[in-house]
């Protein structure tokens, strides 16, 4: 309890109960002195219960008169309390005792004179000075202002007073007003001063000027401020809407009518704002309105800030679930050839969001080509109330060529006002019965040649030959895709007969360490089939390397191109149903500034059992200089050890798994993959007695093993996206004898995490325990993607030029389910994840995306993620660890503290994690 004295003193004063037993107790008294003031010569009586009597006080002289018990100290030490110091006198006494509160403080006194305390009122800041330095023509003093009320405390002064002989000399915290009565005037300057939040203290120094001997006169008077108002976040469900522009009216009194105003005078609504949700905010009248965008989905978010009569403010969120909105699906269409048209219908259900609904469409060509079997377009479609049905029709070309299947798509995208079922119509031509012409085709074979420069290559011819082995003149050529990183694309087209063509590259200024290409064959496009001349296999996917040296590529003669077996077989169809994960849960980043002991920690990692996860990967990041260092470093943003030791125990506490995944990263910002040192021996750093040198990669990798094996952790990573490391052929002994080294010292589980395009060419996925990557794919190019059409994006063929790229052609789920059999080994996704910002489905990757925050296509994309490794059931999954979960939770009030970014918390997206964590 905190009590201020007329001479200017506060204290605080706490009772207490040390031990109990049927017939006495050891009671204590606790004395605080907050105050500058100098507390001498005091004692304190206390009113105890009736019946209980002291019989002993160590370190006083006491009495008893009935109940009141009065304590003087008698030691010469405890005679004086000096500024912020705290005594602690106990007492042993007879009789029953209930608790702590019956021992009751009555009255102090200091020097003689006695001060009642029962009536003396906590003040609502608790101001302390202390004295840190003197000389002789000055001092340094500070002082703290402790909040102990509920609420905030703004505008706050107080005054001070100085002897004659000290003056105010400076401060870069606060300001000083002369009184001309010898106080002045204190007020704070800088902006993180200016409230004192509740329950908490601030503090702040300043110089003074003058005899520094005097500074025992300087006294502090009360502290004074304003309350603020306090503004409460909503849920709004009663809203007017306007459908013919898309406006959301909320009427203010209604967002008011949770908000506190301490005096209870009226709060003004001043400002409105955007904070989830793709349109715009503005106050009209006695409302916000919103005025929506055609792509908002699902929950959008709106801030505000309301203002007292005093100037005082706060802000808070408004939460706004959307009406579910209509839904348009594209129905498939079975047509003759010579019909000259494919009608596919487009339906609208639902309750419309909007007056006018729109969606454009595009055809797109799968086996039968645009130009050559059907009219390329596309458009766009308006529906209303009263037109909830549009056709579509595409022109189909008439041919004589017998074709065995001709199958073309129209594809829905960029809805406003709905959202997308079913997204691609399917047409299916059927042949006229007059087309003739057996169809086949053999590849003759596909063969490489290289342009040498002395002993190196510096560019390579790519032949593919193919024969027409049909009875009939072709008029349509088949195309054969050749496809090559960077954008070069070789179309092979026979003739009537024969075709043979090739492309020859020169590889030269090129940022990338390794040059991969990929040489894919399917059946041709008009339809026909492949016949294996043992060859080249159709299907096939033939990868090779061509090591970067200075401005070209080269591959040494002995090793020219090496082709790696078959990546993708005939692979079962997936099963579907409920996967059996070994690792659920989140990344988490730690920095050392952060004690990872204290409780908001212990609340993040609770929380993570909170949605179902029962995983925890523990990120600690450590630096290099540049690209080409050969040494790894802390700086002031890496995990020190002491506090990773005390994260996993903190997370096992809470009965999570650990996985224990160091990064390494570069003081410009530039990605990790493209770490490349002068000297590969000394940035692993093993050394000729078995250690690994200080500063070197091997050190720190070896040390994390070692506090692994010692604190219970259930995986680590050897390395993350460290691309051109892990890819480099001559880097393959070091990454073996790190390995070894490491499962000398570490039990557990242990694995490497690459990234797209990366993860076929790790060179020793043999030597680890399961296939980790970081994947984050581009799923789509539609600005508004449906659920399906981002579940596409991970079991179909990739359609962005990125995902081709990254993903050599084919489905996302079936590479990861080939690499799991072609290694025999489980894949463990050790990030994946999804801003709630606009656009985050095509670029998953890019933390610095720009868009206006929209939580449903995080919604849409986690749900089609959660979707494609269910309905997959991938048996090849061992474990999902999504980016990124805070290391201290969000506010429990709801409000977004992470609007654009990958924090899941207080989003929408935070139930469907925990419904996929709850049955994976």
């Amino acid at each position: 309890m905190i009590y201020t004295l007329p001479n200017g003193a506060v204290i605080d004063i706490n009772t207490g109960l040390r031990n109990q037993w049927n017939s006495g107790f050891v009671g204590e008294v606790r004395i605080r002195n907050t105050s500058a003031v100098l507390l001498d010569n005091w004692s304190i009586t206390l009113d105890l219960p009736v019946g209980v009597t002291v019989v002993n006080a160590a370190n006083t002289l006491f009495s008893q008169t009935g109940s009141a018990f009065t304590i003087q100290p008698n030691a010469t030490w405890l005679n004086e309390i000096s500024p912020g110091e705290e005594v602690v006198l106990t007492f042993r006494a007879n009789g029953a005792i209930t608790d702590a509160a019956a021992i009751k403080p009555v009255s102090f006194s200091e020097d003689g004179v006695d001060y009642s305390l029962d009536t003396a009122a906590a003040p609502d800041v608790i101001s302390t000075l202390f004295v840190q330095s003197t000389w002789a023509t000055g001092a340094w003093l500070q002082v703290t202002l402790e909040n102990t009320t509920d609420s905030a405390i703004v505008d706050w002064s107080f005054d001070i007073t100085l002897p004659p002989g000290l003056t105010f000399a400076s401060s870069g915290a606060v300001s000083f007003v002369d009184n001309l009565d010898g106080t002045w005037t204190v007020t704070p300057k800088k902006a993180f001063l200016e409230t004192i939040p509740a329950g908490q203290t601030i503090a702040f120094g300043f110089n003074l000027a003058g005899d520094a001997t005097l500074v025992g006169g300087v006294t502090l008077g009360e502290v004074t401020g304003e309350t603020p108002p306090s503004a409460i976040n909503d849920t709004i469900t009663a809203y007017t809407f306007n459908g013919a522009n898309g406006v959301l009216d909320f009427a203010i009194a209604d967002i008011l009518a949770n908000d506190v105003s301490p005096d209870g005078g009226p709060l003004t609504v001043t400002k409105a704002f955007t904070v989830a949700g793709g349109g715009a905010t503005q106050i009209v009248g006695d409302s916000i309105a919103y005025i929506s965008n055609a792509a908002d989905r699902g929950r959008i978010v709106i801030g505000y800030e309301v203002l007292d009569s005093h100037g005082n403010t706060d802000t808070a969120q408004v939460f706004v679930d959307l009406p579910a909105p209509p839904v348009l699906d594209v129905s498939d269409v079975t047509v003759d050839e010579a019909a000259g048209k494919a009608r596919f219908t487009v339906t609208l259900t639902g309750d419309l969001y909007r007056d006018t609904v729109l969606v454009d469409w595009t055809t797109r060509g799968r086996s039968a080509l645009p130009g050559q079997d059907f009219v390329a377009g596309t458009g766009a479609l308006a529906f209303d109330a009263a037109n909830r049905s549009r056709v579509i029709e595409v022109d189909l070309v008439n041919d004589a060529v017998r074709e065995l299947s001709e199958i073309f798509e129209v594809v829905l995208s960029n809805p406003r006002g709905a959202e997308i079922g079913k997204h691609a119509g399917v047409a299916t031509i059927l042949d006229d019965a007059g087309d003739t012409g057996p169809i086949g085709f053999t590849t003759a074979g596909v063969t490489l040649s290289a342009a040498l420069a002395g002993e190196f290559v510096v560019g390579y011819t790519l032949t593919v030959t193919m024969t027409n082995t049909s009875g009939a003149t072709i008029t349509q050529n088949p195309v054969f895709t050749i496809g090559v990183q960077d954008g070069m694309k070789l179309n092979l087209q026979p003739g009537s007969s024969v075709s043979q063509d090739g492309v020859t590259a020169l590889l030269a200024n090129h940022d990338d360490r390794y040059f991969t290409m990929a040489v894919n064959l399917a059946a041709p496009n008009i339809g026909g089939t492949i016949v294996d001349d043992g060859a080249f296999d159709p299907g096939d996917t033939a990868t090779f390397d061509l090591f970067f040296s200075g401005s070209h590529f080269f591959v040494p003669v002995e090793e020219r191109f090496e082709f790696n077996p078959p990546l993708i077989a005939e692979l079962p169809d997936a099963p579907g149903g409920p996967l059996n994960l070994i690792y659920k849960g989140f990344n988490t980043t730690f920095f050392n500034r952060l004690e990872v002991t204290d409780a908001d920690v212990k609340q993040s990692f609770q929380g993570i059992g909170a949605v179902g996860g029962d995983s925890v990967a523990i990120v600690s990041t450590h630096f290099m200089t540049n690209r080409t260092a050969n040494v790894v470093k802390d700086n002031n943003f890496t995990m020190k050890d002491a506090d990773l030791v005390d994260a996993i125990r903190e997370a096992k506490a809470q009965g999570l798994k650990v996985l224990l995944k160091p990064h390494i990263d570069l003081d410009d910002g530039s990605f990790r993959g493209r770490i490349n040192p002068q000297n590969e021996a000394i940035f692993f750093g093993k050394q000729a007695d078995g250690s690994y040198a200080d500063g070197s990669y091997g050190e720190l990798i070896t040390r994390y093993a070692a506090i692994a094996q010692a604190e219970g952790a259930d995986s680590m990573l050897i390395g993350v996206e460290l691309v051109d490391m892990a890819k480099n052929r001559a880097n393959l002994p070091f990454w073996t004898q790190l390995i070894d080294d490491v499962r000398a010292i570490y039990t557990g589980e242990l694995s490497y995490a690459s990234i797209v395009g990366e993860e076929l060419f790790v060179r020793f996925w043999d030597q680890l325990d399961y296939i980790a990557l970081d994947l984050y794919p581009p799923l789509t190019d539609a600005a508004a993607p449906s659920v399906g059409e981002l579940v596409d994006g991970w079991t179909e063929q990739p359609t962005t030029e990125r995902g081709l790229e990254a993903y050599f052609n084919l489905p996302i789920t079936d590479l990861l389910a080939g690499m799991a059999e072609q290694y025999g080994k489980k894949i463990v996704i050790t990030e994946t994840g999804f801003r709630s910002v606009d656009g985050s489905s095509a670029r998953p990757f890019d933390f610095a995306l720009d868009g206006f925050a929209d939580l449903q296509e995080q919604m849409d994309a986690y749900e089609a993620f959660f979707t494609a490794m269910q309905d997959e059931a991938a048996p090849w999954l061992d474990g999902v660890f999504l980016w990124e979960w805070p290391n201290e939770l969000p506010p429990s009030d709801g409000t977004i503290i992470d609007p654009k970014g990958y924090i899941p918390n207080n989003k929408p997206v935070l139930d469907l994690i925990e419904d996929f964590f709850l049955t994976a």
